[in-house]
């Protein structure tokens, strides 16, 4: 099986921490300052709520404004249990693979440790738990990412597939460091097209019912903002909004930030660290990726099962 040095299946759920990289304290200087101004911003727009010990939170978009984002919940504080209660967030969508989960928790708050077992047990008073990990089938990933070669590397792969896999997976991770994060996402979005839909219609059936949703994964940056930018798309905001709402995690979280952790910020040779952040421009090459695909946008959530007639009924928006 591929892969056999992170222990049979990839474990992208996990990237170093800057910890982990030996990376210095980072000193209060303007992009601090920067941050601040972007907290404030978004917190007026969730309607003066922000979430104290859970970070990125933030509503998804104008157009959908009972629907938010945020990094893991485990972490949140009383106060922040009765801000979601206010906002009617009784839908929570976590994208993670249970052995992420299950870290989060061993570093969670009471508060979120007792929020975690409620949703685990069926549900926290109106609130329930959508469990969808966006990542659980990490050989499609992978495949994906080989689909992308261009054509010698792809060549490459074929023989490497045949005669060497540890150069196999080489070639893929370094094909992904190189990609950053446009080739995390496209990756993404072509394997896990059935966890992206599925992850859709609960946020559309959440709405139907007049809940709020809350969308979640780690950081809430990396599947969390292919997410945002599906149902951004499917109601019908610009490429531009697309692009600013997937770059605020970076003015928020930090520049630094990865996708999880993982054993190593060296895997099979290649350096992964390129995954950090959230750059703008890594969505605007997303969103190219997906307007060039057969059908384009609307094919792409067509093929999750969000047609556009279903989109004008569930979410409210049109063709994109």
């Amino acid at each position: 099986m591929r892969l056999l040095a992170l222990g049979g299946r990839a474990r992208l759920s996990g990237l170093a921490s800057p910890r982990a990289l030996g990376t210095a304290p980072r000193t209060p200087a303007p992009g601090a300052v920067l941050r601040l101004a972007v907290l404030a911003a978004f917190v007026w727009g969730c309607g003066g709520t922000e979430l104290v010990g859970v970070r990125n939170f933030r509503r998804v978009s104008a157009r959908l404004p009972d629907v938010y984002r945020s990094a893991a919940p485990e972490t949140l504080t009383a106060l922040d249990v009765e801000s979601l209660k206010r906002l009617r967030v009784h839908c929570v969508i976590d994208l993670r693979n249970q052995d992420e989960i299950t870290k989060a928790r061993a570093k969670a708050t009471p508060e979120g440790l007792e929020l975690a077992g409620c949703l685990d047990a069926g549900g926290f008073g109106n609130m329930r738990r959508e469990h969808i990990p966006v990542l659980n089938d990490m050989d499609s990933f992978w495949d994906s990412v080989e689909s992308q070669l261009p054509p010698l590397r792809k060549a490459e792969s074929i023989v490497y597939r045949a005669l060497d896999g540890e150069r196999l997976n080489q070639l893929l991770y370094s094909a992904l460091s190189e990609g950053g994060n446009a080739k995390l996402n496209t990756a993404m979005l072509e394997a896990s097209a059935a966890a992206f839909g599925r992850a859709l219609r609960a946020t559309a059936a959440a709405i139907a019912s007049g809940d709020g949703v809350l969308l979640h994964c780690a950081y809430g940056k990396d599947r969390t903002g292919v997410l945002a930018a599906l149902l951004q798309l499917a109601v019908g905001d610009s490429d531009a909004e697309i692009v600013d709402a997937y770059g605020l995690s970076e003015k928020i979280l930090g520049p630094r930030t990865f996708l999880a952790e993982t054993r190593s910020e060296q895997a099979e040779g290649a350096d992964l660290t390129n995954l950090q952040g959230s750059p703008p421009e890594a969505m605007a090459s997303t969103l190219k990726w997906l307007q060039s695909r057969p059908g384009g946008v609307n094919g792409y959530l067509a093929s999750t099962g969000c047609t556009d007639e279903w989109r004008g009924g569930r979410l409210g928006g049109g063709g994109g």
